[in-house]
């Protein structure tokens, strides 16, 4: 839970109250950065550009290398800040800070082997290249479920190709960034090549709507997007990339091991509490195998263990806020009152916080009842019966978003079917959700823009400059006063 709020003590400034979604206590306050210091800071980050985007790809390379060593060295730090900020598990809140070392040092290696192609000469007198030229000064804004990760998937290319960033982390979870800035500071990375901007919609809209901007990365709502858009669309700010809402859905053909398959929906449902842009929100499975699915499903969601995130021996933290907590309740009851099942779950679990949900499964929703109520960000999984893998298929991309699609099954042809057929920018067979550094991430239709990860999150922060060069300076024939000698 946080508040942006008016400071009544010895300063008149805006600030941040930033608390532990877990038990409410409060972590840190911070400054608002308003309009006027969001602005200062992107003229720093101009002013240090040219520099930045000369320095050797070697220097740029270690640099990145040194950032993710110093994230290494100060891991357990790090990792409590993330869970306590944002409710994850500390297991999984591990996971993230090694993710974001492992980002730099990806792009790190990136930088160091790609380059602009040499291009067919027009004559035999005249070179053509393409430079890959950095984008200039990038404005990042990072969502609050996975503050580091999402914030490494969009820093570290655009430092690696030689952009210079200025990162807005989320209002709910800004202290992990902050940490990783400090290390970024003392790890020697220049003044100015990366900084950071606290607030809420205010300094966003600061952010995205000045000039000095170059290009944006943002992850967020769709809602959101369409604002970022209409933003940029005032200055033509370059859209590096946009990763927006996801309304993921899962099929369990009836060639599948059951209990299994329904093990691996729980997961990917109700990991870090379903606050996940790409959890299963929709389940599609065959008619011959549904009862038992529901069955087993069931039984996995009633042994997940809500708690504290920073003990190791819990699953599942608290949703982030009172908003997302009076959405999962709204949807449950909506849910309800059009003839749904809840087989377990649907309510608070006051014991554990004010904010902790259980683990919930419904039955008896239509897939359109499903699409209409749009995407859930929470632990609530509902599921369909579908008559044949076609229809599941079918189902599955009747939806305006297409962020990812997962597949259980035990027969190669629909898997390759599948793969060929789900409209959407990842799909993932016989597992469940995961990122590969070396593959692009990114949504169809309005669940984005542009990818992020491997060769094309880098590239979406670089641009194409066609470059001619002449061995000498000699006449032409076409020029003004020779074409008719």
């Amino acid at each position: 839970m946080t508040a942006v709020e008016s400071d009544q003590g010895t300063t008149s400034a805006a600030v941040l109250k930033v608390r532990d979604p877990a038990t409410g206590h409060l972590l840190d306050t911070l400054p608002v950065d308003g309009p006027e210091a969001v602005h200062a800071t992107l003229a720093r980050a101009r002013e240090a550009f040219p520099g930045w985007s000369d320095t050797p790809v070697e220097e740029r390379a270690r640099a990145l290398f040194d950032i993710a060593a110093a994230v290494r060295a100060n891991a357990a730090e790090i990792a409590r800040i993330v869970s306590r900020e944002g409710g994850q598990i500390i297991a999984e809140a591990e996971i993230e800070v090694e993710t974001a070392a492992l980002t730099f040092e990806f792009y790190a290696g990136v930088a160091r082997h790609y380059g602009g192609p040499a291009i067919p000469s027009t004559s035999a007198t005249t070179e053509n290249i393409v430079r890959k030229d950095p984008i200039g000064v990038v404005a990042a804004i990072v969502p609050w479920n996975y503050p580091l990760t999402l914030w490494a998937w969009k820093a570290a290319p655009a430092i690696a190709g030689g952009s210079v960033v200025v990162s807005k982390p989320s209002p709910e979870t800004p202290l992990s960034i902050l940490r990783v800035q400090e290390l970024m500071t003392s790890s020697g990375l220049p003044d100015g090549v990366h900084q950071v901007v606290v607030g809420g919609a205010e300094t966003g809209h600061a952010l995205i709507s000045d000039p000095l901007v170059d290009g944006i990365a943002f992850t967020g709502s769709v809602a959101a997007g369409k604002e970022i858009l209409r933003t940029a669309a005032e200055n033509l700010t370059t859209i590096c990339t946009l990763e927006l809402s996801g309304h993921d859905p899962f099929i369990v053909a009836d060639d599948v091991d059951v209990p299994l398959a329904a093990e691996l929906v729980a997961f990917n449902s109700f990991l870090h509490t379903g606050q996940i842009c790409v959890a299963t929100e929709r389940v599609y499975v065959a008619e011959a195998i549904f009862d038992e699915f529901v069955e087993n499903i069931v039984k996995q969601a009633r042994v997940i263990r809500l708690g504290d995130p920073l003990d190791y021996g819990t699953d599942m933290g608290p949703v982030m806020n009172d908003r997302q907590m009076a959405h999962l309740e709204a949807y449950v009851a909506k849910a309800v009152a059009l003839g749904a099942t809840v087989h377990t779950g649907g309510k608070k679990s006051p014991e554990h916080g004010e904010l902790f949900f259980e683990p919930t499964v419904i039955t008896g929703l239509t897939h359109t009842q499903i699409t209409d109520m749009g995407e859930i960000f929470g632990p609530i999984v509902p599921i369909v019966p579908v008559s044949s893998f076609d229809e599941a298929i079918r189902l599955a991309n009747d939806s305006l978003m297409g962020l990812g699609s997962c597949v259980v099954t035990g027969n190669l042809e629909r898997a390759m079917q599948a793969s060929r057929q789900l409209r959407s920018g990842s799909v993932w067979i016989n597992s469940g959700t995961n990122d590969a550094f070396g593959g692009p991430f990114g949504g169809f239709r309005q669940s984005g823009q542009g990818r992020e990860l491997g060769i094309e999150g880098y590239e979406a922060f670089l641009q194409s400059k066609h470059v001619t060069i002449a061995h000498k300076l000699e006449p032409s024939p076409y020029w003004f006063g020779r074409r008719h000698d």
